[in-house]
């Protein structure tokens, strides 16, 4: 029992553990008067001159006690609030709505962005940014209520590192989790939530009994009614976010030491954990982009190795890492969140090279066949086209594909009546971030000769007199992927052997009519047409080109005689059909 002497004179006698109480936490100061008969006799005595006094005011409890109050200003939570709301601010300066699209572009979690394309940094953006008043506001409230809370604990730099350590652990699990764009404080919030229910389990024998209702199982019910609300809106809340941040949180709440405890070196430690803080800053900013710019991390570089296509005569290098798979039976290349593809294909028209609107209809076509809706558009950011690929032309597209917003680029290559195409489709939200991606792989395309032609090669004579027909393969082979001069020079040294040779005939003129370039063709050539339309009335091939050349010389008479002989012969071919619309375009209805 401990003897208490009053200012006034009167006396209290004490239990031990009340008059440890009231010591640690300065009911009783240095210079009260005490008598414990064990140290004092029968004498009253400062409190302050008893060793067992100094051993009570120094030992952790007693510290924590002395120094813990909630008046002191909460700097780290201040400052982290004032940056949520002017960062808010930004967002909304433009007077854009928050959209999806526009949230990724300003730094959302986007786990493309992030695994493809390097911007690890979004681990850390997004926790920063919200989608809206009504997303900001509760988060600002709980920051600034749970981090006052949390720092009157652990302090200015503990706090620190469980704001910046919950932001984002929050969005590794998320990413981990799903692909989905996410923003918002609430990863910190949870890790504050976390923070304050573990320190409550530490030290909540330590803190007043009004202080304890702010810590420990009372933050309990918070967190369940969060993750119940997001389970419910599972659409619009991330819960993977919430449980990483809460993770976190409880993890330095477990193993931090209060601020209130401490001994020795304070300094010392608050900078340890300004720098850890610092560094995981500093990993996603500058660590993980940098192992991403040198190709230990990310897909966004061709392929070391270029894929050949040797039967269409073409080859390009794949984004490294992407998986080969199948599109509709044409070689295919995904990312690994499947929010990217790039296609190849290639194909040879039958009787004559298309332009490009038949190109990009065949295109269009084949992406309605898929079930998309396809609005064709203005480039938002055109490829630059190497010089080896300057006659080819882009498309670009808007996609409706199930719901999902999506963009496609279409490049096309048109060599005599072979076409290569290669095609990427990516979501509207991440095209800009992509656009690097593409264009590397534009420009790892290479076009080369088909292994049609080089048979064709390898097979032809040196002198065409030697073997005329192998010569002949060659020459057409030659017309068919655009090569007009060697075509016309082997075709040349052909006529003088066999002048009236049908497909001789046929050749000189589909070389002269599909590759000159918008040149005019020569008066005899309407004779060269005569010629062939008397050798072969009945092939459909040879009497469509003496069509189109009656009809390129402006011959519209004769065209249409020649017209009405298809039509008798072959009325529903394509040919036919498509020779109609031609001469009616020419100005004569049919």
């Amino acid at each position: 029992m401990v003897e208490l002497r009053h200012p006034d004179g009167t006396t209290e006698t004490l239990s031990w553990e009340d008059f440890e109480e009231g010591v640690r936490r300065g009911h009783i100061p240095p210079e009260a008067l005490v008598r414990l008969p064990a140290a004092t006799g029968d004498d009253f005595v400062p409190a302050g001159s008893l060793d067992l006094v100094h051993g009570l005011l120094n030992d952790d409890r007693s510290r924590f006690i002395a120094r813990f109050t909630f008046r002191r200003p909460a700097v780290t939570t201040l400052v982290t609030v004032t940056l949520l709301m002017v960062l808010y601010a930004w967002q909304v300066a433009p007077g854009e709505r928050l959209s999806g699209a526009t949230l990724v572009a300003q730094g959302a979690k986007s786990l493309p962005h992030q695994v493809e394309l390097g911007q690890w940094w979004r681990l850390l953006t997004a926790s920063l940014l919200h989608a809206g008043w009504s997303h900001i506001i509760p988060n600002v409230l709980y920051v600034l209520y749970v981090g006052w809370n949390v720092e009157s604990l652990l302090g200015r730099s503990g706090t620190l590192l469980v704001i910046v350590g919950s932001a984002i652990g929050s969005m590794v699990v998320s990413s981990v989790a799903t692909p989905l764009p996410t923003v918002g404080a609430s990863g910190i919030t949870f890790g504050l939530f976390g923070a304050a229910m573990a320190l409550g389990w530490r030290y909540g024998a330590w803190l007043p009994e009004l202080a304890r209702k702010r810590f420990g199982w009372s933050i309990f019910p918070f967190i369940v009614y969060f993750l119940l609300f997001g389970a419910i809106w599972s659409e619009f809340v991330d819960n993977f976010c919430h449980l990483g941040g809460l993770a976190v949180g409880a993890t330095l709440g477990l193993t931090l030491p209060s601020a209130h405890v401490e001994r020795g070196d304070r300094l010392g430690r608050h900078l340890v954990r300004v720098g850890i803080a610092a560094g995981l800053v500093g990993l996603v900013g500058v660590i993980l982009p940098a192992a991403w710019e040198l190709g230990l991390i990310g897909t966004v570089r061709p392929n070391a190795e270029a894929v050949p296509f040797p039967q269409a005569g073409y080859a390009l290098h794949p984004p490294r890492t992407w998986d080969m798979a199948e599109a509709d039976g044409a070689p295919s290349w995904r990312s690994h969140t499947g929010a990217a593809r790039v296609t190849t294909t290639a194909w040879m028209e039958e009787h004559e090279p298309p332009s490009r609107a038949e190109v990009e209809a065949v295109w269009v076509a084949e992406l309605e066949r898929s079930g998309a809706v396809v609005l064709p558009r203005r480039m938002a950011l055109a490829p630059r086209l190497p010089r080896t690929l300057r006659r080819c032309f882009s498309l670009e597209m808007d996609l409706v594909v199930e719901g999902r917003p999506l963009r496609a680029l279409n490049l096309g290559c048109v060599r005599g009546v072979h076409v290569t195409t290669v095609q990427f489709v990516h979501p509207l939200d991440h095209w800009r971030a992509y656009h690097p991606v593409r264009q590397a792989v534009i420009e790892s395309l290479t076009l080369s000769r088909p292994s049609s032609l080089l048979r064709a090669i390898r097979r032809a004579p040196e002198k065409p007199s030697s073997d005329p027909a192998s010569a002949l393969v060659l020459a057409a082979e030659y017309a068919r992927l655009g090569q007009r001069e060697e075509a016309e020079s082997l075709l040349a040294e052909l006529e003088v052997l066999e002048p009236d040779a049908p497909e001789i005939l046929y050749w000189r003129l589909w070389t002269e009519l599909h590759l000159g370039e918008g040149r005019a063709l020569a008066s005899d050539r309407e004779q060269m047409a005569e010629r062939l339309l008397l050798l072969e009335p009945d092939s459909l091939p040879h009497v469509a080109l003496v069509f189109d050349v009656l009809l390129h010389r402006q011959e519209l008479s004769r065209s249409r005689e020649v017209l009405d002989h298809m039509r008798s012969r072959w009325p529903e071919r394509s040919p036919t059909l498509d020779r109609i619309a031609r001469i009616a375009a020419a100005g004569s209805k049919y």
